[in-house]
């Protein structure tokens, strides 16, 4: 029994995952300061923007591996028990 609940779990939060993901994209490390090829400044709304996609997408990749942990433990309850 508790082995479903754990695969639900899981298949939930990956479903969930993958939706943020497809919407706000994989997270990136950017290797230099980013460059506006327009010659105007960043504005703050922009940089507060730009850190929300950025933690949605950490927090999607996160609920992704999470959910695959779910999974993998409903997995092992499911295989061990007698």
């Amino acid at each position: 029994m508790y082995a479903k609940i754990f695969s639900t779990i899981g298949l939930v939060t990956d479903i969930i995952g993958v939706i943020l993901l497809f919407m706000y994209g994989l997270p990136s490390k950017i290797v230099g300061p980013p460059v506006r090829i327009v010659e105007q400044d960043i504005t703050d709304e922009e940089q507060n923007k730009n850190s929300f996609i950025t933690k949605m997408s950490y927090f999607g990749l996160s609920l992704l591996i999470l959910g695959f942990i779910f999974q993998l433990i409903g997995v092992w309850i499911n295989s061990f028990s007698f």
